[in-house]
């Protein structure tokens, strides 16, 4: 079997709204462009839409600096988001 490589690249803009303090839900607009290659083939570049919607919590450990976690699920279906399977993300930041 040959194996496939696959190119994505994605952007994304988000809006967090916060109820309570360290809550937030979250609405978030995506695109992302990906394409495959395989036994020296490639296939046609694909660019598909989405709409994610869900939530998280999100904690200060410094001035400025935070770690959030948040749950989203894609609402559109395409075949890059085939089913409303939720994403899982955890990471850091600084804001101003």
């Amino acid at each position: 079997i040959e194996p496939i490589t696959w190119h994505t690249y994605g952007a994304s803009l988000f809006v967090r709204v916060f109820p309570i303090q360290q809550l937030f839900v979250l609405v978030e607009g995506e695109v992302i462009n990906t394409g495959r290659k395989q036994a020296g083939m490639s296939f046609p570049r694909e660019t598909y839409g989405n709409l994610l919607l869900g939530g998280g919590f999100m904690i200060g450990v410094a001035k400025g600096v935070f770690i959030a976690t948040s749950i989203k699920v894609p609402v559109l279906r395409n075949p890059f988001y085939p089913t409303a399977f939720p994403i899982i993300s955890v990471g850091g930041g600084y804001g101003f």
